[in-house]
């Protein structure tokens, strides 16, 4: 019975994409629980490197969500397999590991030469990300959904920033949101495109409109909720708007890009 538990809800989606939805009720909740426990873990190994989670180290972080996006659209492609490791939930895994292992080098360069740490880390991701997108550039054409994705996406900041609310790292947080909302939005409704995730498909049977605005209320709502109460607690604040990002901008990257590459 287990083994036909995991194979339909988990082996299945992966196996066969072509008859099953990447995503169901069952997959998804336990993939939800198993990344509110790997970001505790990840929280308190951070802290225990004593690695500061400052606006600094939240932007050397970004390179690496690039990274994880463009793998997934290249095995969207074809470029690369559809191997455990370049589809949900592995390209995380993978991506993490990169971060982990960026972060150790960058730690023993700074203990041992003074170099900068998250200089270190973001050129880091850097090369992994400039490194995969290589093969996926040439297949970029479609520029007329993508200027309407990042349009809508760069909106709501845009008024938060002439009402001069937030900071760089809140405003990229919001970004993050607005973008997946975005272009799930774009593709869903001019793209030809479905959406993946339970939830997403839930407000989507409303009107594709309503994800993206879901999406932004959200985000403004939640970096104004984490401001005002761990306003003095830098170290946790930074990190959930961190979480807040990945979750936005991996999905949202990853979907642009299939939209612009037309896979």
């Amino acid at each position: 019975m287990l083994s036909e538990f995991v194979q339909e809800y988990f082996l299945n989606p992966i196996q066969f994409p072509d008859k099953y939805a990447p995503y169901n009720t069952v997959n998804t909740i336990v993939f939800a629980a198993l990344a509110l426990l790997a970001a505790y873990l990840i929280y308190k190994i951070l802290g225990r490197l004593k690695v500061k989670i400052d606006s600094a180290f939240f932007f050397s972080i970004i390179p690496f969500i690039f990274f994880g996006s463009i793998v997934r659209v290249l095995s969207d492609a074809h470029v690369l397999p559809r191997g455990i490791w370049f589809i949900t939930p592995g390209v995380y895994v993978l991506t993490f590991a990169l971060v982990f292992g960026a972060i150790m080098l960058s730690l023993a360069l700074k203990n041992f030469f003074g170099r900068n740490f998250n200089k270190t880390v973001f050129f880091i991701g850097l090369i992994f990300a400039v490194f995969v997108f290589i093969p996926l550039a040439p297949l970029l054409h479609d520029l007329i959904l993508a200027s309407e994705i990042l349009f809508l996406a760069l909106v709501p900041v845009a008024l938060i920033v002439l009402v001069k609310k937030f900071g760089a790292v809140e405003r990229t947080a919001i970004f993050s949101q607005c973008f997946d909302g975005a272009a799930s939005f774009v593709g869903v409704q001019s793209g030809g495109y479905v959406g993946q995730h339970v939830l997403e498909n839930a407000f989507m049977g409303f009107h594709p409109i309503v994800f993206y605005l879901i999406k932004a209320v959200f985000a403004i709502f939640f970096v104004w909720v984490v401001g005002r109460e761990l306003g003095k607690e830098e170290q946790l604040k930074n990190y959930l708007l961190l979480l807040v990002t990945i979750f936005g901008l991996a999905p949202g990257a990853r979907d642009f890009l299939r939209i612009v590459a037309g896979v």
